[in-house]
């Protein structure tokens, strides 16, 4: 069967970053065995290959693997290597290279590159939904030197902007018949999206989607969810080529539409709808989706030959958008001051809620578009902050931590296709949210249209800020337990706070670590660093909660908020204070830590 996929050999776009810093210590080599094998290694002296097989590791790359180092020498690294003795020297190296290579950020074809863009991503002058912009809006199959995406094998079509004129159509025709569009349901996503393989199909597939819902509108339940997998499997029937199993074949796009998914949504222009199950073009994002549509950028590119292309997908300026004239712009800024002003509020006002300050982007944006899709970002935001109010929402957090605890995922995992480590981050934004008067706080994932992390915070930065009245408070947070957690988290969590410290001068600072188990080395740290200080400061102000004592304190401010007692920032900061070290007698960690997890109620500070 014909498809396009994006490779799944970095499935998750925020690790990108991680595998350009280990390619960027290639550049100059020759892309041969030696060197593809040798990338390898660096990823795991970098400690991007955290999952190490360590049964067959000697007693001194243990003690590497596990010292408080936040990175292993070369030598130690390919210690690990050897041992372990992966099989398939340089095929690691080579699946790892090509998802930087097709997003214009590495140029393999002779020696190693970093290209401009490469360069400006690794400089922190482009970020990461830039980057993934540049490619979806020119990646397309035919692909030159891809042997399978070849315009012989029927191939033609740029797939992002092809799916999103997918969805625009089939939401057109929904319409007409009058019903509320919906975008296209994660099967239909699944199904139509990746088997768009020609520009020429979309309004054949847009109304198959439309027919095949019209046969089940009348069904409920069990009925019409089997007609609905019944309509798909025969349409996927027809496509099918010599040797293919329906079944095999339903699985590899399932697969890999979660993979096109998490790449495409870091360009903020889809959103998921309706409980995670429909994929939408975001309303902040519509208009200029309409005019990639209209302009039928979804058509792909004759080249020459593969240089070009490269060249084509290296240069931000390569591709200038249906929107890059004053007239277009001036459109979409009218746009999104109306959707503002249909929500009651003024295109300046100043949310609450802060999400990370973006980069104006060069290929969707002026700077006064940027600030006010920021605008709705944090506005959409404020609903969220409405419902967290009620003790019900403090409670629903608590069960979320459990579930973390238990390796579960949370129960917005699904509607919004959160990793766990997202998921943390995300609910302990909830969390903090929820609590008490703060006057403002930011978490600094980056985010989507709608205020849903798009990945991970950045390395240089704490995972959340907030800001009280009276103080100011950052929340790190980790999935790891094991001694890996001290190398990762003890000295980055200290210099955030620091940094935060002195950014924010004006108030006194504390920061609140939160982890499934908090290891006894991360402990011994911060404790440490209470009673020596970090940089100029003589004394860093760090809580760890564990997630057993961290529910115990949400479940308690919950039965607060239902008594109608209230949370204030007053009581908070006592609280956090009254967890810290001794000031008076210096206290060893084993005495402060049981005290925090024996003694954590907060009620007696409300």
């Amino acid at each position: 069967m014909k498809f396009w996929s994006i490779s799944t050999s970095i499935r998750n776009p925020e690790r990108i970053p991680d595998f350009m810093r280990a390619i960027a210590l290639m550049e100059g080599r020759t892309w041969d065995v030696q060197a593809q094998t040798d990338y390898y290694i660096h990823q795991i002296a970098l400690r991007i290959r955290s999952k190490i097989r360590r049964s067959n590791l000697s007693a001194e790359s243990l003690a590497a693997l596990d010292s408080p180092t936040e990175t292993l020498t070369f030598d130690q690294a390919k210690k690990i290597y050897e041992e372990n003795n992966y099989v398939g020297d340089g095929m690691r190296g080579r699946q790892d290279i090509k998802v930087l290579s097709n997003l214009g950020l590495v140029d393999k074809s002779e020696k190693v590159v970093i290209t401009p863009l490469g360069r400006a991503f690794l400089n922190n002058e482009v970020e990461l939904s830039e980057v993934m912009l540049n490619f979806d809006f020119k990646w397309q199959v035919p692909e030159p030197e891809h042997t399978l995406y070849t315009s012989e094998n029927g191939y033609g079509i740029r797939p992002f902007i092809g799916t999103l004129a997918l969805i625009n159509k089939v939401n057109d025709l929904w319409s007409l018949e009058g019903n509320k569009p919906v975008g296209l349901t994660w099967a239909e996503f699944c199904t139509f999206a990746l088997t768009l393989t020609h520009y020429s199909k979309i309004d054949e597939w847009a109304h198959t989607v439309v027919t095949n819902r019209n046969k089940v509108i009348s069904l409920k339940g069990n009925t019409k969810e089997n007609k609905e997998t019944s309509l798909l499997d025969s349409f996927l029937e027809q496509l099918l080529e010599e040797g293919d199993i329906l079944e095999t074949v339903k699985n590899t796009l399932k697969d890999y539409g979660d993979n096109a998914f998490r790449y495409f949504k870091q360009t903020r222009m889809l959103k998921l709808r309706g409980g995670g199950f429909h994929v939408d073009i975001s309303e902040v994002s519509l208009l200029q989706a309409k005019m990639l549509i209209e302009a039928e950028e979804y058509k792909p590119i004759n080249f020459v030959d593969a240089s070009e292309y490269r060249n084509f997908m290296q240069d931000l300026t390569s591709f200038r958008p249906p929107w890059a004239n004053l007239d277009k712009l001036g459109q979409i800024e009218i746009e999104l001051e109306k959707l503002l002003r249909n929500q009651g509020v003024s295109p300046d006002t100043l949310p609450l809620l802060k999400t990370s300050t973006t980069i104006p982007s060069l290929l969707r944006e002026s700077p006064r578009i940027a600030a006010l899709r920021k605008t709705l970002t944090d506005l959409n935001l404020q609903e969220l902050a409405v419902r967290a109010t009620s003790a019900d929402f403090l409670r629903s957090c608590a069960s979320d931590y459990e579930k973390l605890r238990r390796k579960k995922d949370i129960t917005e995992a699904e509607e919004k296709k959160l990793k766990k480590p997202m998921q943390l981050e995300y609910l302990s934004f909830k969390a903090f949210l929820s609590m008490n008067d703060l006057l403002q706080i930011k978490p600094n994932y980056p985010t989507d249209d709608e205020g849903n992390p798009l990945f991970t915070a950045g390395a240089g930065v704490a995972d959340l800020e907030v800001f009280y009245k009276d103080f100011n408070l950052i929340c790190e947070v980790t999935m790891l337990t094991d001694r890996s957690q001290w190398v990762a988290e003890g000295q980055p969590v200290q210099r955030h706070l620091f940094e935060f410290t002195q950014k924010y001068s004006d108030k006194v600072a504390i920061g609140v670590f939160l982890a499934p188990t908090v290891h006894p080395d991360t402990r011994n740290t911060f404790k440490q660093a209470f009673y020596g200080g970090y940089g100029s400061a003589d004394s860093l102000r760090i809580v760890p909660f564990d997630f057993n004592t961290w529910i115990r304190i949400i479940t308690q401010l919950s039965d607060a908020r239902l008594q109608g007692r209230n949370i204030s920032q007053e009581g908070i900061y006592r609280f956090l204070e009254s967890r810290l070290p001794n000031s008076n007698n210096i206290e060893n960690t084993d005495s402060w830590w049981n005290r925090l997890v024996t003694n954590s109620s907060i009620l007696a500070f409300l």
